[in-house]
């Protein structure tokens, strides 16, 4: 593929093929107007030299006499035509010249002649015709000199301006050139590295190398969460996997009895559980991040929504000592995807029943709102102060409090219900007033008539 032309050149020849089009135009005009300007004069000037003579002439006793006074004076070639035709009289100018009397006695101009003689005439009062002629090769030689200065003005003219243009181009994209080597040395080892966008007024190309700048300020957090993810992900199932392999050789250093062994399976199959519900986990949160597992977004009644998920949690909720309550406003219809809305109010659920105490209460409302639809999870569990709620919705974030390390978990589930919140276009918010005086977790989902694009 043939290498195109640079953008300074390209701008250049636009530019100056635009100028000459438009100088073009321009010189036409001007040329073409001075050239019928000075044929028009030229012709007015013989008019009235004409109408000069036929008037001295006609109203003379002697009009041979008068009118050799009258063309002496003239510049022009002047003759006197008879009513027959013939030249009764001339001035001596332009000899070579054939005049003959116009058709039908009008006095209608003429060109004739190798050198471009004009001729008018004038009729005389009492009989006869006065004949001016006039060389226009003069006039044709200024105009044809002046047209080709004209020209070589457009042509230097359009030159120095393509040249300024094409230097104007240079610099004004001398930053792009820089911000593209730039660009060229940032390698996969350089994260942190940056765009120059240099000092002096913003312009659009330091716009755009801020933008680019915060593309990749984006892209290294995205890098340093993913990686942090991987590495707590590898943590999270090494530990058990660790002490799974450990109770193994623990339990083959010696011969057993049954029980021994059914008791080192026990905890292996502990570990084991543990890991599943690890992998399941990152599988959930995966899916939340790539895919639209959850379904099309349509008209979901989180009221319903919320009484179902409830239903299938309260045995748990029950078995623990934990009152489960759901107070749902009729009619709180959000648009999202079902499975996405589902899983998010399961997870917001099963948390706040693992981490209240028994004796405690989980209270559920649905109530709409102005554009969209919340709904609360309020418990009296753990709770969690201000530093911790920074970080609730990390990846494989717990509390060091007690309740929490207490109660299995992995530290997914709200950062998989803030990722399908977000993919809905909507967002989960957590609230507590400090540890032990409980929490309270807010998803807001937007109405049908707000529906987002995903």
């Amino acid at each position: 593929m043939p290498k195109r032309l640079p953008i300074s050149t390209r701008l250049a020849l636009w530019y100056g093929l635009s100028l000459t089009l438009l100088l073009g135009l321009v010189v036409a005009f001007l040329y073409t107007g001075f050239h019928l300007t000075l044929h028009r004069d030229f012709d007015a000037d013989l008019d009235r030299e004409a109408r000069r003579v036929a008037e001295a002439v006609g109203g003379a006793a002697d009009p041979a006499a008068a009118f050799r006074r009258a063309a002496e004076v003239s510049p022009y070639g002047v003759r006197l035509i008879a009513p027959s035709g013939s030249v009764v009289a001339a001035n001596g100018r332009l000899p070579d010249v054939e005049v003959h009397a116009p058709d039908d006695g009008a006095a209608e101009p003429h060109t004739h002649g190798p050198d471009d003689v004009r001729t008018r005439y004038a009729p005389v009062p009492g009989g006869g015709t006065v004949a001016v002629a006039g060389v226009e090769s003069g006039l044709h030689r200024e105009t044809h000199r002046l047209g080709w200065l004209l020209a070589l003005g457009v042509a230097l003219g359009v030159a120095v301006a393509a040249a300024s243009g094409y230097a104007l181009a240079r610099r004004a994209l001398r930053p792009v050139a820089a911000l593209t080597e730039a660009a060229g040395r940032i390698g996969p080892s350089e994260r942190g590295a940056r765009l120059p966008t240099g000092p002096g007024p913003r312009d659009e190309l330091g716009d755009l190398a801020e933008a680019f700048n915060g593309m990749l300020a984006r892209l290294d957090a995205a890098f340093e969460r993913e990686r942090r993810f991987r590495a707590d992900a590898a943590h999270e199932l090494l530990s058990p996997v660790t002490a799974a392999q450990s109770e193994v050789e623990v339990a083959l250093r010696r011969e057993r009895d049954p029980v021994a062994y059914r008791e080192a399976l026990g905890r292996v199959g502990r570990h084991v559980e543990r890991m599943s519900g690890l992998v399941t986990g990152l599988l959930a949160l995966s899916r939340a991040e790539t895919d639209d597992a959850g379904g099309e977004p349509e008209a979901v009644d989180l009221g319903a929504l919320a009484e179902a998920v409830a239903r299938r949690v309260r045995p748990a909720a029950e078995a623990k000592g934990v009152a489960l309550v759901v107070d749902a406003a009729p009619g709180t219809a959000a648009w999202a995807a079902p499975g996405d809305a589902e899983v998010i109010l399961e997870n917001l659920l099963d948390n706040a029943v693992k981490y209240t105490p028994s004796g405690g209460h989980v209270t559920v409302t649905v109530r709409g709102g102005e554009g969209e639809v919340v709904v609360a999870v309020a418990d009296t569990g753990v709770g969690f102060d201000a530093a911790e709620g920074d970080r609730l919705f990390e990846r494989f974030f717990r509390s060091d409090a007690p309740g929490v390390q207490a109660e299995r978990g992995h530290g997914l589930g709200l950062a998989v219900a803030q990722q399908l919140a977000e993919r809905n276009g909507g967002r989960v918010t957590a609230a507590s007033a400090g540890p032990g005086t409980g929490s309270a977790f807010a998803v807001r989902l937007p109405v049908p008539s707000r529906r987002p694009s995903r």
